[in-house]
């Protein structure tokens, strides 16, 4: 599963087959918030596809331990997920 398919699932559809479908529409797999938190994410993690996306499913303490993936639904959730990339890539939490 790609890291642009990661952010894209429901919490629901995390739990589901990831040989299926993640999207109902295939317009479009990425949005203009998904690109960012991804290229914030990437460049911490220094292109590392398999630690980005680790850590996109991986309970964060930063985020009282819910997958920065599930946040990615609302501008605020962005925004949250975006300070603890940028409070990492200072040394601030993990």
């Amino acid at each position: 599963m790609t890291t642009a398919n990661i952010l894209r699932r429901t919490p629901k559809q995390q739990h589901q087959d990831p040989d299926k479908s993640v999207l109902e529409d295939d317009t479009e797999l990425e949005t203009d918030i998904d690109n960012k938190i991804l290229a914030v994410a990437r460049r911490i993690f220094r292109g590392d596809e398999k630690t980005v996306e680790d850590w996109l499913q991986t309970p964060n303490r930063a985020l009282d331990n819910v997958p920065p993936f599930y946040f990615v639904g609302t501008k605020a959730g962005i925004d949250r997920v975006a300070q603890v990339l940028i409070d990492i890539a200072y040394g601030v939490c993990n």
